[in-house]
Order: C-alpha cells, then sequence, then structure tokens
C-alpha cells in the first residue's frame, strides 16, 4: 500500500479514537481558570477574606437520559485578596475512576453548562442595590433579623451533586467559617439543627459518617 495512504489512514484512526475518548467520558475533564473580584456596596472597594465558591454545572440536556437541570460536576474554593480579586487555576479530574457517578461516565457528549459562583463573608449579604455578575459581587452589610441571618448561612453550606463527596475537601474550612457565625445567633432549634448538620456535612466529606 501506498506510504502517503497508510499515515493518512493512522491519522485518521488517531483523530477518530480522540474522538471516541471525547464522546464517551474516557479523557479528563477539566475547566478554568478563572477569576473574579468582590467589592463592597457604595465604596466599590475589594474586600480582603471573602470566601468564593465556584461551581460548574452540567448541562443535563447533553448528557444521556438528560431532563433538564444544571447538577454541580465539579467545585472549586477561593479566598479573596487585599484588593478583593480571587483565582481559580486551571483544574482537571478523572471521572472514569470507580467512585464517579455513573451519569458522568456514560454521558454521549462533553460536559457543557453554567459556571455559578457564590460568596460567603462573616456578616454580609448580597446587595440588593447593585447588579450581580458571576465574577463580581456586590456584597453589603447584612442589616436584617437573625432568624434572617440564619436563613441565608443555610443556602450557604454548598454540596456538588456529582462531585463524590470526599473529594470536597476544600468545602471544610468554608463549613467551619459558617460554623463560627452560627454560633454568635440566639441559640434555638433551628440554629442547632444548623450546626448539627454543618457538622455531619463536614464529617461526611471526610469520610467518618456515610451520606444521606
Amino acid at each position: 500500500m501506498n506510504k502517503n495512504i497508510l499515515m493518512k489512514t493512522s491519522k485518521r484512526l488517531i483523530s477518530v479514537a480522540a474522538l471516541a475518548l471525547t464522546l464517551f467520558g474516557c479523557a479528563l475533564d477539566s475547566g478554568g481558570p478563572y477569576k473574579g473580584e468582590v467589592v463592597e456596596e457604595g465604596t466599590g472597594k475589594g474586600i480582603e477574606g471573602a470566601w468564593v465558591a465556584v461551581t460548574w454545572e452540567m448541562n443535563f440536556g447533553s448528557t444521556a437520559g438528560g431532563g433538564g437541570g444544571y447538577p454541580c460536576y465539579h467545585i472549586e474554593i477561593a479566598k479573596t485578596d487585599k484588593d478583593g480579586k480571587y483565582y481559580v487555576p486551571r483544574w482537571s479530574v478523572d471521572h472514569s475512576k470507580a467512585e464517579t457517578p455513573s451519569i458522568l461516565k456514560t454521558r454521549v457528549s462533553p460536559l457543557s453548562g453554567v459556571i455559578d459562583t457564590r460568596v460567603y463573608i462573616p456578616g454580609y449579604t448580597y446587595s440588593r442595590k447593585e447588579h450581580r455578575q458571576s465574577n463580581h459581587a456586590v456584597m453589603a452589610r447584612f442589616t436584617g433579623t437573625p432568624e434572617e441571618r440564619l436563613k441565608e448561612l443555610q443556602y450557604m453550606r454548598i454540596g456538588c451533586e456529582l462531585m463524590p463527596i470526599t473529594w470536597q475537601t476544600a468545602l471544610i474550612p468554608l463549613d467551619e467559617a459558617i460554623a463560627k457565625e452560627l454560633l454568635q445567633l440566639p441559640d434555638n432549634a433551628l440554629r442547632r439543627q444548623e450546626l448539627q448538620d454543618n457538622e455531619d456535612h463536614i464529617e461526611r466529606i471526610r469520610g467518618r459518617i456515610s451520606s444521606r
């Protein structure tokens, strides 16, 4: 057979193999880098030390048997610097591992979806006056009731449905920071339950108790 034909055929086979790896999820998934900022309402000054959870969420319309929705498949945690800036470097993970949920192994197209962020600062909430963008958060001092703050802190306990929970160790310092603020709220049954749920979440990440 002509040498040129052999070379062209080999290149085609390599291309087909690479495509198959992408389509059937045998390759590494990756994302990032991602950067943004957190500033204070009114002054526009960057806030240092803010916790930022960046989640990559799957578009279920692009997966086998997808029924809509955007479940999280990867999460990274960052903290802002003295200028209120944060940065998440590029990451990659092998989703062919045994503990990976089957939907990530059997999808028939590459992961696609959206990137979302959630910001936590003790004593702060999202500004209601200034528009929030995914990589530009405007935060204001919280002025509501303890009951309202408790609801906000419940919202801040973050999970990632399609990422094995024992891979989510970066969430532990964030959970511990939230627990410190919870302890400053008036004691009641709801606060105690939230503290227990928070502790359980940390223990599940550490692999000490099974997921519910």
